[in-house]
């Protein structure tokens, strides 16, 4: 059974369903919102989420907690 966009969405798989047409305005708005960001924590973020990749889910959620923690002493 395929899983389709609909059901995607609503499992949480993906962010947004858009239509084709729709793919790249999108992602625009999402770029813009995530440059109206502190860039700092962006990036801190960013590097989180990359390096969680590389580890097993429950050592990934450590990482996460402790950036999150450290985040929050630094602001």
């Amino acid at each position: 059974m395929a899983i389709t966009a609909d059901m995607a969405e609503k499992w949480g798989l993906v962010n947004h369903v858009v239509e084709t047409g729709e793919v790249l305005k999108k992602a625009k708005e999402i770029a813009e919102a995530i440059l109206r960001n502190n860039r700092d924590m962006v990036f801190r973020y960013k590097s989180v989420i990359n390096d969680g990749f590389k580890l097993d889910l429950a050592h990934a959620l450590a990482l996460e907690q402790v950036s999150f923690f450290l985040n929050l002493r630094e602001s």
